[in-house]
């Protein structure tokens, strides 16, 4: 390990400073990465004094560039000395930093050195360095007359184009080609890569391959541990954009980015590199996209495609490189950051923090979030609801590992005893492919102690080879080359007696007895047999959660340096059984001894009518974190009724109970929810008491039962013709009340009307109850409250503003013509109907913010919305789309009430109007609905004139209707405005729709 002055013990981070205050008066002194763009001059000798941050405590990383588009963050390879020496210059005139990276994203185009040799700055040929790269140039022309060719004239390439410019995205952070390999498939297909690797056509320039970048490193490196002060310096290899295929070569035909990373590793070598670094990403600002296992489609179906990528580029390390340090020196979600608390700041630093627990796995030192200042529109500075969820992750005591807690024991050096882990083919020559057969000397039993005769590995077919002396079964020795880890990662050499026999500890050291309890105090692996190195996957029995309470069966054993106990209890519902460790490899206890479980306090009790208040998944055991896709049972929707069978259990520092519910087919479902989401969001409430849902005629109330509610000519449901059903409402729509109550058959009646599931209006009776086992189940219920709001709330009168000034009529509901609407895919799902209200506004009518926010988006879709901003709220986010011109910019502050713009009939609009949706928190982009809601029970009811179909209304003598509409029937025959639904363009891969 490098020498820890200006390094951090914890994985908090931040890029260039700004927020280190927040760390600091956490007590977390994290870490800042800043970014120098230093040129490849080598006569300059400009540094930077880092000390104002590493005097207090904080992890100091500078990377290195050498400059930016269209320079290249490394130069042109002529130039390659002159960066090194320019590099050192830069070490040796800056104070406070120990730490640096050699350049960003190499595979990139827009990172590639946008000139030829000729056009690059040259040193004079009076230095030194100018007159060697004199010499060496004709010296190159002479070899090449000798062999009867001529070196090419040395002429810039044609100008590139460059890329269109966004003043607020300098550094093309979010260029679409930067992730080019991401796109969406057809519908069920989920995220698809580009099935071959494409630059973009202005990318020209040098291609920066992995022997390439190996080379400038190499350069780097030498020349920055040569400086007086800094011979033990980490130099890191600079992170690889994660998704962008743009860079090919022989062998890597298809420009994967984790081949291309894991090529720079094999060319450097464990002695030949001092750590790297990697960029992880969520596509949108979902936070449990953290934790989404979902891959690619072909060809990189094995990839991650949402921030468990660097999974991906950990599982590639080489063996004998799991040592280095690593650190993620960017992360953040790939639209702008939303000025909300959602949890996902705090859920990417518990999945690093998991990451670190996990007894075999490389620490991961920093996680540092992209970025602070206002450089570009990924900033954090300003922002209060992020700046809150950086600071309640800070509350937890995130640290990385302090000593190595992977397998690997090497470099070993001349004279070392080892012992193989298994059976090895003792070898003449390193390398295992292709080779004849008579390369093999002899098998090597498991356990055999070999000398290692020299200091000096050798890399052969991806794997580290030593050369050693080994016995032979006939009693003689002889030489060969034994590998140091498989093609797997799998340990094949370690020091003799490292590996402790399972024996007891000496008496009087063990913690517990037989028959005891425990505690445990972190999520911790159960394994089949003590120990935890070279152990196949069918040997983890269970990751047993937080505060789960065992039995002590059998132990203790000792293995892997490790003490380790036998355990018995149920974990998540489930009898187990297996080993779990004590202590992990840095001393922290997992297992504590109590008498009983500790008391967990819920809001519930075993019985209570509960309902849900947010979009919730329902498990098969406690916990979010780390569970197989198959753990989700159902997705229940906002206003679902439940009841408790069971809980409170602690899991994931969220509180669960286990509950019986419908789903949205109206099947009953048992599982366990959690009764909150990271960041105190409400998802369970007590069902509200009937008084509160004593509706009068006006009100909008909404289908709360999954399975949706039929619609009658009259009140009852007992012997009733079949004709007597007119349709049905869907699950979560809106019905708005026309007359009641009416008791019949046991239940109250409402008549209302609203879009039915075919998408056509239906004006009948609603039951408010269904009838169920010993009681009822709502079925109609007030629209449940925006998260963290009071709205809406009729007594009090709290509902979002108007999206308009003035009040307009309807055109279009929410779910109308969902046979229209099935030809069109969001995030490749076939949308269920309209996603959206068209409010009737004339060209020009200025359109509002219906609350306070954020502008996280303003864009033009020539084939769908046209001009439209999106607003972030702290509950969600609303759309105001169609629009004739926009008066905000991305970033913006703005208050309820603000104009954003004016409404017109841009993009795929077929008559002048507003397309307005809201999307509440937590919301999925797959439901069929993009994620949005019906917002029309959330509207102060003052600005809506709700359309004649849905109230029955007799026909006007007179019908004018608004530009745009046309006089549509209604189901009772009366002619009233329409307006035509507007058509989408598919989806382009790689661009999702706001």
């Amino acid at each position: 390990m490098a020498s820890s002055r200006f390094e951090s013990d914890f994985i908090f981070g931040i890029h260039e400073p700004g927020g280190e205050g927040h760390m600091l008066a956490a007590g977390k002194p994290g870490w800042i990465v800043f970014t120098e763009a230093i040129g490849h001059d080598p006569n300059n000798q400009s540094g930077k004094d880092f000390r104002p941050y590493s005097n207090q405590g904080l992890g100091v990383i500078c990377r290195l560039n050498n400059g930016y588009h269209p320079d290249g963050t490394i130069p042109h390879s002529s130039q390659y000395a002159n960066f090194a020496r320019r590099c050192a210059n830069f070490v040796a005139a800056s104070r406070g930093c120990k730490i640096w990276i050699i350049g960003n994203e190499m595979n990139y185009a827009i990172e590639r050195p946008q000139v030829t040799r000729a056009a690059q700055p040259a040193a004079t040929a009076a230095s030194p360095q100018g007159g060697l790269v004199t010499m060496l140039t004709a010296l190159m022309d002479l070899v090449q007359a000798l062999l009867g060719r001529k070196r090419p004239p040395a002429e810039p390439a044609a100008a590139p184009i460059p890329p269109t410019p966004d003043p607020e995205d300098p550094l093309f952070h979010g260029a679409p080609e930067r992730f080019n390999a991401l796109g969406r498939g057809p519908a069920g297909e989920g995220p698809q890569a580009a099935a071959t690797p494409q630059a973009a056509p202005s990318q020209v320039g040098e291609v920066i391959t992995p022997q390439l970048y190996a080379q400038c490193y190499r350069l780097c490196r030498q020349a920055i541990r040569q400086v007086p002060g800094h011979e033990d310096d980490q130099v890191l290899v600079g992170a690889v954009a994660p998704w962008n295929n743009q860079t090919s070569y022989p062998g890597n035909e298809i420009g994967d980015w984790v081949r291309y990373f894991q090529d720079i590793l094999s060319l450097l070598g464990p002695d030949g590199c001092d750590g790297f670094t990697l960029h992880t990403y969520t596509h949108q600002a979902d936070p449990s996209l953290i934790h989404s296992d979902a891959k690619m489609n072909p060809p990189f179906q094995n990839r991650h495609y949402e921030f468990r990528a660097y999974r991906d580029f950990m599982a590639a390390v080489p063996p004998s490189m799991r040592h280095l340090p690593v650190y993620i020196t960017e992360t953040d979600q790939d639209v702008p950051w939303a000025n909300v608390n959602s949890g996902w700041v705090q859920r990417a630093y518990a999945e690093i923090h998991w990451w670190n627990s996990q007894p075999g796995n490389q620490p991961i030192r920093a996680l540092v979030l992209y970025r602070w200042p206002k450089i570009d529109k990924w900033y954090i500075e300003g922002k209060q609801g992020v700046i809150d969820d950086f600071r309640a992750a800070l509350q937890h005591d995130y640290r990385w590992p302090k000593v190595v807690t992977t397998s690997p024991q090497g470099p070993f050096k001349a004279g070392d005893v080892v012992r193989t882990t298994t059976v090895l083919n003792l070898r003449r020559t390193p390398g295992y492919l292709n080779q004849p057969a008579d390369d093999v000397i002899a098998e090597i039993p498991t356990g055999t102690r070999v000398t290692i005769l020299d200091g000096q590995s050798r890399q052969a077919d991806g794997l580290t080879w030593w050369r050693v002396r080994a016995p032979l079964a006939d009693g003689r020795t002889t030489d060969g080359w034994l590998a140091q880890f498989g093609p797997t990662g799998t340990t094949f050499l370690e020091p003799a007696g490292a590996e402790e026999p399972p024996t007891p500890p000496p008496p009087g050291e063990a913690s517990f007895k037989m028959g005891d309890l425990v505690l445990t105090r972190d999520v911790v692996r159960m394994r089949r047999s003590p120990g935890y190195r070279n152990k196949p996957e069918a040997d983890i029995v269970a990751d047993v959660p937080l505060n789960t309470v065992l039995t002590v069966v059998a132990g203790p054993r000792r293995a892997d340096g490790l003490i380790w106990w036998q355990l018995r209890g149920k974990v998540a519902g489930v009898q187990r059984e297996g080993w779990m460790a004590e202590l992990d490899p840095t001393g922290r206890r997992l297992l504590d001894k109590t008498t009983a479980p500790p008391p967990i306090s819920g809001k519930f009790q075993v019985g209570d009518p509960v309902e849900t208040v947010n979009y919730v998944r329902l498990r098969r055991s406690p916990g979010f974190l780390n569970k197989p896709p198959d753990d989700v049972l159902a997705d229940i929707w906002p206003g679902t009724a439940a009841r408790i069978l069971a809980g409170p259990q602690a899991a994931d520092e969220l509180i669960w109970w286990q509950v019986e519910t419908t789903d949205s087919q109206g099947r009953r479902v048992q599982g366990w929810m959690a009764e909150s989401a990271p960041g105190d969001i409400p998802l369970l409430v007590s069902r509200r008491p009937s008084a509160d849902q004593a509706f009068t005629p006006g009100d909008l109330v909404v289908v709360v039962g999954s399975a949706g509610a039929r619609v009658r000519r009259s009140p009852g449901y007992q012997n009733k013709p079949a004709d007597d059903v007119l349709g049905d409402f869907a699950s979560r729509a809106t019905v708005y009340i026309l007359d009641g109550p009416r008791t019949a058959d046991g239940l109250t009646w409402w008549r209302g009307g609203g879009i039915g599931s075919n998408g056509r209006e239906v004006v009948g009776w609603v039951a408010q109850q269904a009838p169920g086992d010993g009681s009822t189940i709502p079925l109609l219920g007030r629209a449940p409250r925006l998260p963290g709001t009071e709205i809406p709330d009729k007594a009090t009168g709290r509902y979002l503003g108007a999206p308009f000034q003035g009040q307009f009529g309807i055109g279009q509901l929410w779910g109308e013509n969902p046979d229209f609407y099935a030809r069109f895919t969001y995030d490749g799902v076939p949308l269920k109907g309209h996603n959206g209200i068209d409010f009737l506004t004339p060209t020009g009518t200025p359109i509002t913010a219906v609350d306070g926010g954020q502008v996280a988006l303003v864009g033009f879709e020539a084939g769908g919305f046209g001009h439209f901003v999106l607003l972030a709220h702290s509950w969600g986010q609303s759309i105001y789309a169609h629009l004739d011109r926009v008066a905000v910019q991305q970033g913006q502050q703005v208050a309820r009430g603000d104009v954003l713009g004016r409404s017109g009939n841009t993009g795929a609009s077929t008559g002048p109007h507003l397309h307005f949706a809201i999307r509440i928190n937590p919301y999925s982009r797959t439901d069929g609905w993009g994620g949005f809601s019906d917002p029309l029970p959330y509207l102060t009811p003052e600005a809506v004139i709700l359309p004649g179909y849905i109230q029955a209304l007799p026909a006007p003598q007179a019908m004018v209707a608004p530009e745009g509409a046309v006089a549509a029937p209604s189901a009772e025959g009366i002619l009233l405005p329409r307006l035509a639904p507007s058509p989408l363009a598919p989806e382009t891969p790689g661009t999702p729709r706001p």
